[in-house]
């Protein structure tokens, strides 16, 4: 045997190596998407309860993020003003 041939040896046993291994890989997704439980449709009354679940949880979020910006904005204004009386007093 020369060297070309035994390339081509080498070559096809890859090839059947990997076809194996594609063919195994997709019987055994066959089977776990056999087993795996079907996702119910939602109906229209669930979808709409669930929207409107998720709005809430949204106007909730946004509103704490407001009452904090206010209640940042109020400490600050706090800071200035005493930081404005210290001056007053140093001088």
């Amino acid at each position: 045997m020369d060297h070309e041939e035994l390339n081509q040896i080498e070559a096809t046993k890859k090839q059947k190596k990997t076809a194996d291994r594609k063919a195994y890989m997709r019987e055994y997704m066959k089977q776990y998407n056999a087993k795996k439980p079907k996702r119910q449709k939602l109906t229209d009354d669930e979808k709409c309860l669930r929207l409107r679940e998720s709005q809430k949880r949204y106007y909730e979020a946004n509103r704490q993020t407001i009452l904090k910006q206010k209640l940042n904005k109020a400490k600050d204004a706090k800071i200035q003003k005493l930081k404005d009386k210290l001056r007053l007093l140093e001088l």
